[in-house]
């Protein structure tokens, strides 16, 4: 399905009663990918439509694994712009995207939608899906990624049930204004599970220059950072300028006929150089120009063949 990359997918389908999706959801470092926003800018200009691309990954700069294997399509997606005067704008339909950047799947590997941002301001995009996987397991997927960060404070702004999964979902939550983020500042960060602070969560980290090395499950990026504390909160400092990943995956056992639940979060946000003061958050690298690298392939995304992988 994933051409000749070297997976433990390909073995864990044959594994349904313990695996699905194509990726394995033990616990422990990177055996899981993350729902995730894959970002193209930190900084939009108001009035102009953004990219929202979503994949399963574990770099979060690459769409890696689409929904396709157990039939589902992208009716299943759903996304949001937050803003902070209480705006909830629900973005179009999502559509079958194949990722120029994309190199684990042949065929599609992700979904997009095109939404405007209308609002000056931090506004949070957020994505969510809820994945049925048989009557033993679900997967609950949510992301955010803070675009145009202002010190505004709404980067720090918990969604909980305003959220696209309500309160049933882990939630990365800044506790320092993303705006003001730079290279080596300490910030940090509050876990929720179901509106509750999550203690002893694995965090797992990125940026655009992590290094790109081969894991059990393919081509990642990701490293661990630490553990969340008995309130939740944990310290990350920004190794580059651009663009930061977080990420947490949590497990909940079946109780009470209730399926097994595994549920992914995920945080997105632009990190400035220290030289460059509390700005408006925009960003070099993949914040910079990938919107423009961008345009041509979306110029004909609702017209990709929708193949499967092999």
């Amino acid at each position: 399905m994933y051409g000749s990359k070297k997976s433990r997918f390909r073995v864990l389908v044959l594994l349904g009663a313990l695996f699905s999706f194509g990726f394995c959801l033990e616990a422990g470092r990177a055996e899981a990918h993350y729902f995730s926003v894959i970002p193209t800018a930190s900084k939009v200009t108001v009035g102009s439509s953004h990219p929202a691309v979503l994949s399963f990954t574990h770099i979060f700069t690459e769409a890696q694994m689409s929904a396709s294997y157990f039939g589902l399509d992208a009716s299943i997606f759903s996304a949001k712009y937050h803003y902070k005067d209480g705006a909830k704008i629900q973005l179009p339909a999502f559509q079958d995207y194949d990722d120029p950047n994309g190199t684990a799947m042949t065929g599609f590997d992700s979904y997009i939608s095109l939404g405007k941002i209308d609002r000056n301001g931090s506004v949070i995009l957020e994505a969510g899906v809820e994945l049925p996987m048989g009557p033993e397991m679900k997967y609950f997927g949510h992301t955010k990624q803070i675009l145009n960060a202002e010190a505004d404070e709404f980067s720090m702004t918990a969604l909980g049930a305003n959220g696209i999964l309500g309160e049933d979902m882990v939630e990365i939550v800044p506790m320092t204004d993303l705006a003001k983020a730079f290279v080596g500042q300490s910030l940090q960060f509050r876990i929720l599970f179901r509106g509750q602070p999550l203690a002893n969560a694995e965090i797992e980290w990125a940026d655009e220059k992590s290094e790109v090395f081969e894991g059990d499950e393919g081509p990642e990026n990701l490293q661990a950072l630490g553990t969340s504390n008995a309130e939740g909160i944990f310290e990350f400092a920004p190794r580059n300028e651009g663009l930061s990943f977080l990420a947490v995956m949590h497990s909940v056992p079946a109780t009470g006929g209730a399926p097994m639940s595994y549920y992914s979060g995920s945080l997105i946000f632009g990190v400035q150089a220290p030289s460059t003061g509390g700005g408006g958050g925009c960003n070099a690298g993949i914040g910079s120009g990938a919107s423009v690298l961008l345009a041509i392939p979306l110029l004909g995304f609702v017209l990709l063949p929708r193949r499967r992988g092999r």
